[in-house]
């Protein structure tokens, strides 16, 4: 069923739109700066953010020139610690440690041998540490047991309610100022306050039921 929804989406969401879009070989994506509620760049016509893994070869330099890519690898978590200034978050950036590997560890410690470090989890552990790249933000953003019990199925792993429950709690504890900036904020933005992201940008949630989901994302 998962695989059938990933080529659906392929065959329905994204390969229509580059056959209409494409002129003489090419796509001019439009990417919008105020195209999102959350203030995230967007891109339309077609969407190149995101873009499938299994379309990307699709796409080809042309003769004399190349292909550049550029990603802020781990950005997020980067402006968690400097807006929530939690102490575990800032020592694994300044220690220049994996913010996926440590929430592996986090996770999934029955999971894993005694005594893993860090630096072995990529290697050692990659489902895992997949499942929390996947998931270890969208924790401190509000989701809660459900969506870790949903990503640990899709990878053929079984961990019982407790478990994904334990995980949740676990990974809060381990950023207790993540989370407590997050409840400060929600507090503010459910009264209508305005408030300013890293630039400056004001913005305000008018429904308070947007709040939880879409307030530390903004």
């Amino acid at each position: 069923l998962l695989e059938y929804r990933e080529t659906s989406k392929i065959l329905t969401g994204f390969l229509p739109t580059y056959r209409e879009e494409c002129y003489q070989g090419k796509m001019y994506s439009t990417f919008n700066f105020d195209g999102t509620r959350t203030g995230r760049v967007n891109s339309v016509r077609p969407n190149h953010h995101q873009t499938p893994k299994k379309l990307k070869p699709l796409f080809r330099a042309a003769p004399g020139k190349k292909l550049a890519t550029y990603d802020l690898g781990a950005i997020e978590p980067v402006i968690l610690a400097y807006f929530s200034q939690d102490k575990a978050l800032c020592d694994l950036i300044f220690n220049g440690q994996s913010f996926h590997s440590l929430n592996a560890i986090t996770m999934f410690p029955t999971f894993m041998d005694a005594g893993i470090t860090e630096p072995e989890v990529k290697d050692a552990y990659p489902v895992l540490r997949f499942i929390a790249k996947t998931v270890g933000l969208a924790f401190l953003y509000g989701a809660g047991w459900r969506r870790i019990k949903a990503e640990t199925m899709a990878q053929g792993i079984i961990v019982s309610e407790k478990q994904c429950k334990d995980i949740v709690y676990n990974l809060r504890d381990q950023y207790a100022g993540v989370w407590s900036f997050k409840q400060d904020l929600d507090m503010e933005l459910e009264k209508g306050a305005v408030l300013f992201n890293l630039f400056g940008r004001p913005f305000q949630i008018d429904d308070p039921d947007d709040v939880y989901m879409k307030g530390l994302n903004r």
